[in-house]
C-alpha cells in the first residue's frame, strides 16, 4: 500500500505540474499549489511519520496563524505551505526509499521537455525576458537577463528539474555512452539554455568541495589559472555572447570581480540585514511574515521580491526557531544517508546542491516533491552501486 501511495503522490504532482503550466499560460487558475497542500495533508495524516516532521509542520502552521492574527490575511503568507510540502515529501520518500523506481524519472524528463519545447518558438510564460547586449553600462549588465522557460511558470523550476536529472542520469550511465549519458548531456544543455544560473553555480561549488583534497591541488591550480585568464579577457566574452542566453553567465562573473556590490543578491541580502537589525527579541525568535518581507524589499529596493535565500527568508518570516527546524532537516538527511552522500560524487553533488541552491536562490520554493524524488533515487542508486 505504501508503494502505491508513494507512486500515486509522485504522479499526481507530475500531472498537476503539467496542467498548472499549460492552463496558467492562458489564464490564472492555481492548480499545483493547492494540489501539493492536499497531498501533504494526506501524507502527514495517513502514515506514521518521523517525530520531527510533525514538530516542523505544526510550528510553521502556527506561524501562519500568528501572522494572520497580527497582520491579517495575505495570500503571499501561504508561502509557508512550500516548507510543509518539502517536509512532508522528505518524510514520504525516506520511509519508502526501497520502493522508488528509477523508471519514474523518465516521465518527469519527457513532461519537462514538452513544457520547455514552446520556448523554441519564442513562447515563454511570464515576463522574464529582456533584451541583453554588451553595449549598456557595466553597472547595469547584471540585471539584463534572458530566459527560455517555455510553459514553465518560472525558469528556475525548469532549471532545477533538468539540473537534478542531469546529475542522476550521469550517475545511471555508469561512465558509459548510453541512453542515460545522452539524456544527461541533453539535460545539462537545457539547463544552460534555460538561463537560470543558480543550479549551475551550485554544481560548480559542489564539485569543488568534493574534490577539495591535497591530491587534486594541481587541478585546482590549473583551474584557477584558466579562471584568471577568463577574467582578464571578460570584455571579449561579453562581446562574443552578446544577444544570447550565455551573456548572463559571463555578466555574473564580470559583476562578481568588478562590481560585486551591484550583484542582485548583495542588494537583496543587504536589505534583509537592514531589516533584521531592527527586529525585537520576539521577532528574532518567531519572525514576522513572508508578506512583510515583500513589503520590506518594495520599500528599500522598489520591487516586492523575496530575499532569494531560504535561510534569510525563514529567519525573517519565521524566526530563529523556524531557521533551526529547517536546518535540522538537512542535518537529519545527511546523518541518515551519510554513507551514500559521502561516498558517491553524484549523490554528494545533489545533496550539496539542495543546500547551495537554498542559499543562493532557494530550494523549498521550487517544487521539492520532484527534486527530492531525484535525490532519493540517487541515494538508492548509490547504495546499489556500493553493495
Amino acid at each position: 500500500m505504501k508503494i502505491s501511495l508513494t507512486k500515486a503522490n509522485y504522479y499526481v504532482v507530475l500531472i498537476a505540474l503539467f496542467f498548472d503550466c499549460l492552463i496558467n499560460y492562458f489564464t490564472h487558475v492555481p492548480i499545483l499549489f493547492p494540489t501539493l497542500g492536499i497531498l501533504s495533508f494526506i501524507i502527514t495524516t495517513t502514515s506514521k511519520n518521523i517525530f520531527f516532521v510533525y514538530v516542523i509542520i505544526i510550528y510553521f502552521a502556527c506561524t501562519f496563524l500568528k501572522a494572520l492574527a497580527i497582520y491579517g490575511f495575505y495570500v503571499s503568507n501561504l508561502e509557508v505551505l512550500n516548507i510543509i510540502v518539502y517536509i512532508a515529501f522528505l518524510s514520504l520518500y525516506s520511509r519508502n526509499l526501497k520502493s522508488l523506481n528509477p523508471k519514474h524519472s523518465i516521465p518527469l524528463f519527457l513532461i519537462s521537455l514538452i513544457l520547455l519545447a514552446p520556448s523554441i518558438l519564442g513562447i515563454n510564460a511570464g515576463e522574464l525576458v529582456s533584451t541583453i547586449n554588451a553595449s549598456v553600462s557595466r553597472e547595469e549588465i547584471e540585471y539584463l537577463r534572458s530566459y527560455n522557460n517555455g510553459l514553465f511558470r518560472i525558469p528556475q523550476t525548469a532549471s532545477y528539474i533538468f539540473g537534478f536529472l542531469f546529475v542522476y542520469f550521469l550517475q545511471c550511465s555508469n561512465r558509459k555512452i548510453n541512453r542515460y549519458f545522452i539524456s544527461s548531456i541533453l539535460s545539462l544543455s537545457l539547463c544552460v539554455y534555460i538561463g537560470a544560473r543558480t543550479i549551475l553555480v551550485a554544481f560548480m561549488i559542489a564539485v569543488i568541495l568534493y574534490y577539495f583534497k591535497p591530491k587534486y591541488i594541481l587541478h585546482f591550480i590549473v583551474t584557477a589559472l584558466l579562471f584568471i585568464l577568463f577574467i582578464l579577457n571578460i570584455d571579449l566574452f561579453l562581446e562574443v555572447t552578446s544577444g544570447s542566453v550565455l551573456f548572463q553567465y559571463v555578466s555574473f562573473f564580470y559583476s562578481l570581480t568588478n562590481n560585486i556590490t551591484g550583484l542582485s543578491r548583495i542588494l537583496i541580502w543587504t536589505s534583509w540585514y537592514k531589516e533584521i537589525i531592527d527586529f525585537s527579541f520576539l521577532e528574532i525568535l518567531f519572525g514576522k511574515s513572508f508578506h512583510l518581507s515583500l513589503e520590506a524589499n518594495l520599500n528599500r529596493l522598489g520591487i516586492p521580491i523575496w530575499f532569494h535565500n531560504d535561510f534569510f527568508s525563514i529567519m525573517y518570516s519565521y524566526g530563529l526557531v523556524g531557521l533551526f527546524l529547517y536546518l535540522y532537516s538537512f542535518i537529519w538527511l545527511f546523518s541518515t544517508y551519510k554513507t551514500s552522500i559521502k561516498n558517491n560524487i553524484f549523490t554528494y553533488i545533489l545533496f550539496m546542491t539542495t543546500i547551495l541552491s537554498a542559499f543562493f536562490n532557494g530550494f523549498y520554493y521550487y517544487l521539492t516533491p520532484l527534486l527530492l524524488f531525484i535525490l532519493f533515487l540517487s541515494i538508492k542508486k548509490s547504495r546499489e552501486q556500493s553493495a
